[in-house]
């Protein structure tokens, strides 16, 4: 989520299952970047999001309309009053 908050395409090789499964989903079902468990096709996802331009604009695209923001500093409002 960090990544995404940043504007930046994650590529996801593995996650701490229940921890961040929902984080794994959440990008697989949004196109918000990579997925791929098996290391040895690794290299080539990340090779083809960085030179199909339409691919990886696309995701581009989506993490910008999913409008992912850090709430630290309205929490932080919300407690202080």
């Amino acid at each position: 989520m960090e990544i995404l908050n940043l504007k930046k395409v994650p590529v996801v090789k593995d996650y701490i299952w229940e921890q961040e499964q929902g984080n794994v989903d959440y990008l697989i079902e949004k196109k918000l970047g990579i997925y791929e468990p098996k290391i040895e096709k690794l290299p080539e996802a990340v090779k083809n999001l960085l030179e199909d331009e339409k691919l990886y604009s696309s995701h581009k695209e989506n993490i910008i309309k999913e409008k992912i923001e850090n709430g630290v500093s309205k929490v932080a409002e919300y407690i202080i009053g």
